[in-house]
């Protein structure tokens, strides 16, 4: 069941846009909560029978979905790039007109309209959880912002693109995924690529807002005010699949338990490669915020996947005194090789980095205790290969410890590292 309301007028929109006719339709699920929601900038064809069909599929899976349209919308505002500016403002207020839940939209360009929508991803890119293009065509450009999406100056797209296309102008752009509609029907490949973007990274799917000198970081804060305070607090490094179930459900019982969880999403905050003393630098500016506001002297650093990864070769670049505050590192199916930013593949196993994570591991047990969880069908985790001054725990199963999260959280929370190690 689904709502569907043709827009012509929003009472709370500012009075020189009453009438906003370039929104031609608002779609919300009928009697059920909207976890997800769809802004699609069309073409010419407009709100045409198609788009309707697919907008009803959408709602119908708890989606809320927004159609306006490109030229209409660029004539109100004067230009393509006032025009995407709005997108994402416009996106938030008819959200919590229709009472959805607070989540980033997933930008979806259709025809002439993903001119529009990869401009405003490429200006505006952590404003939007994705962005899904369909017909794209550079001879169908008004906004001039195609050649530069397809030829970015770093070669990696600024957000993660799923184009809909059977032979994609954006093959040689890192960061796109491309669903072939000749293989799984155009409706199909389009509801893929957009529930893929829609389903994950719940950093995007948080009130939490970080302020000041934060605000330019993923972060997604876990705490519980009723329980007892521990006098210690976590910062998480997530896996290159964001802030998911794993992290989520370990953060939430470590939250219950006293210690309150700040949360990084990998894969928004490694989308573009970090060094390890960038890396560093960032969290200590964390630290600097949240050991005061938690009333929190010690620090567990833990990591998953990429973030494990990660963690011991930026851990020994960090403040001294903060070094002498971290009772240890936690590090969660790390792996054995590592880059420092997200790369395709990466969700499937596959090896996405040169570094070498027991080496690094190796050289941070001078300053730190390190506690390594691992499956023991994981073949890719490096802790059977660090023995030496490493506590180990294992699991049955693989990379996500056969989700127990009751006890990796109570492994976290015992007593492998009382103290901190300097």
């Amino acid at each position: 069941m689904f709502t569907i309301v043709i827009m012509a007028c929003f009472p709370r929109f500012p009075a020189a846009q009453t009438v906003a006719d370039y929104i031609k339709a608002v779609v919300a699920p009928d009697a059920m909560d909207a976890r997800s929601i769809a802004l699609v900038v069309t073409g010419p064809s407009g709100y045409d029978p198609h788009l309707q069909r697919r907008s009803a599929k959408l709602a119908g899976m708890h989606t809320l979905v927004i159609v306006v349209d490109a030229a209409e919308m660029v004539a109100t505002y004067g230009n393509c790039t006032a025009a995407a500016a709005a997108l994402g403002p416009l996106a938030q207020k008819l959200r919590d007109q229709n009472d959805a839940a607070r989540r980033a939209p997933v930008l979806t360009g259709i025809g002439a309209g993903a001119s529009l929508a990869l401009m405003a991803a490429n200006l505006y890119p952590n404003t939007f959880k994705g962005l899904v293009t369909e017909a794209l065509s550079a001879a169908n450009d008004p906004c001039r912002s195609i050649a530069a999406a397809l030829a970015p100056e770093d070669g990696k797209s600024p957000l993660r693109w799923h184009d809909v296309a059977h032979a994609s102008l954006a093959a040689d752009v890192a960061g796109v995924r491309f669903y072939d509609p000749q293989s799984h029907g155009s409706d199909e490949a389009f509801y893929q690529a957009y529930l893929t973007l829609a389903g994950t990274d719940h950093a995007f799917d948080t009130a939490t807002v970080a302020g000041g000198d934060l605000s330019d970081l993923p972060i997604t804060v876990h705490q519980d005010p009723s329980a007892p305070p521990s006098g210690r607090y976590a910062i998480f490094l997530s896996g290159d699949g964001g802030w998911a179930k794993f992290d989520e459900e370990i953060a939430e019982r470590l939250a219950q338990s006293g210690v309150p969880v700040v949360g990084i999403s990998s894969m928004r905050y490694l989308w573009k490669e970090k060094s390890p003393l960038q890396i560093a630098e960032d969290i200590t500016r964390i630290d600097r915020t949240y050991a005061g506001q938690f009333e929190a002297p010690t620090v567990i650093l833990i990591g998953f996947s990429l973030g494990a990864n990660v963690m011991p070769f930026f851990a020994p670049s960090l403040p001294t005194s903060l070094q002498k505050r971290i009772t240890g590192l936690v590090l969660l199916s790390p792996e054995r090789q590592t880059g420092f930013e997200i790369v395709m593949g990466g969700w499937m196993g596959i090896v996405t980095g040169q570094h070498d994570v027991a080496q690094a591991i190796m050289t941070a047990t001078d300053s730190f205790h390190i506690f390594c969880l691992y499956g023991t069908e994981d073949k890719n985790s490096v802790c059977p290969a660090v023995d030496q001054h490493v506590t180990h725990q294992s699991y049955e199963g693989g990379h996500h410890l056969n989700a127990d999260y009751d006890a990796v959280a109570a492994e976290i929370l015992s007593d492998w590292a009382p103290t901190p190690l300097q």
